[in-house]
């Protein structure tokens, strides 16, 4: 009896880890993965496919199909560099990987769908009238970024404000202003007067297609635009003052306007005569009347400036000479 106890316990003992055993075997074959560089290519944009996880088999061979084609093959043919397809097209590219010996080693298969998005940005800064240029942000301002997403999924155009966007600042996400309908963002530079990059990365809702953008967001000096101002024309947008001035007649009269500051209400201004202030009307001080008195000649140096009392970037002054 008890050698039957014995054997039947030493029969448990050996079967019931034999099966948890089997149950639990792990596949020990390497897995095959495709790195697709960029990682989301835009329309017609080239890309390298390269297939990673059978770099241990140096002798090992790829196929490689686009769309159903073979389109390469041959031994440590692990890269495939081919071309996206038109915007909302999709290209199917599949890698089969085997040993030197002809044993399957495993295959892997990717989906390009090329999407494009467009970015555009300024500065929250102001401009005069009739300025040819876009805002641009100086060190303290803020700068405005849209995306506008080209993305095509099913045939239809998808909605901007349906996609999940993802925002960077020097490759420091922005959570807060990233998310669900978040097209656009408001970034200050985080280096002062140094560019900064912005990524915008747009995404459908189930992931299948993705868009993304890199520009370069480089902070200017506020600077000053003078132009002449006509008694009966009023500020001459076309004439900017710059250099030498010939004054002709008896009277001149010029309107200075700050140039990439948030707002110029607040900002002091002053004129000078050869180094010398004089008084502004109060009411317009961007404005200065010049008017001549006796006979002769000569060059006079005028100079605009301003300067604001709470942010110190933004001051700037410009020189020009009046020459009679």
């Amino acid at each position: 009896m008890r050698g039957f106890m014995k054997s039947a316990f030493i029969g448990t003992l050996f079967f019931l880890p034999a099966i948890a055993f089997a149950a639990s075997i792990p596949s020990f074959g390497p897995i095959i993965e495709i790195e697709a560089i960029p990682q989301y290519p835009e329309p017609g944009a080239s890309v390298t496919l390269k297939a990673h996880g059978a770099e241990s088999n140096l002798g090992a061979a790829y196929i490689w199909t686009v769309n159903g084609t073979v389109v390469s093959q041959g031994a440590g043919d692990s890269t495939l560099t081919t071309n996206a397809g038109a915007a909302g097209s999709v290209t199917t590219v599949t890698v089969t990987v085997s040993a030197d010996n002809g044993a399957p080693i495993g295959s892997a298969t990717m989906t390009l769908e090329p999407a494009v998005i467009d970015v555009v940005w300024e500065g929250k800064t102001y401009v005069p009238p009739f300025y040819q240029g876009r805002p641009l942000p100086n060190t303290a301002s803020p700068t405005i970024i849209l995306a506008i997403p080209h993305i095509t999924e099913n045939g239809a155009a998808v909605p901007a404000d349906s996609l999940i966007y993802r925002w960077e600042i020097n490759s420091k996400v922005q959570q807060a202003q990233s998310g669900y309908g978040k097209s656009s963002i408001e970034a200050l530079s985080p280096r002062l007067t140094a560019p900064f990059e912005v990524l915008v990365r747009a995404t459908t809702k189930d992931g299948a297609v993705t868009a993304e953008k890199r520009v370069i967001v480089t902070p200017v000096n506020p600077r000053t635009l003078v132009y002449e101002k006509a008694p009966l024309l009023g500020t001459l947008f076309n004439h900017l003052v710059v250099g030498t001035f010939p004054f002709k007649k008896n009277e001149v009269s010029f309107e200075a306007f700050p140039l990439f500051v948030e707002n110029p209400d607040s900002l002091s201004y002053s004129w000078t005569l050869d180094g010398k202030p004089f008084t502004l009307n109060a009411d317009v001080p961007r404005e200065a009347t010049f008017r001549k008195t006796g006979e002769g000649g000569g060059t006079f140096s005028v100079s605009f400036s301003f300067e604001s009392a709470t942010k110190i970037f933004e001051q700037a002054a410009q020189t020009f000479t009046l020459a009679l």
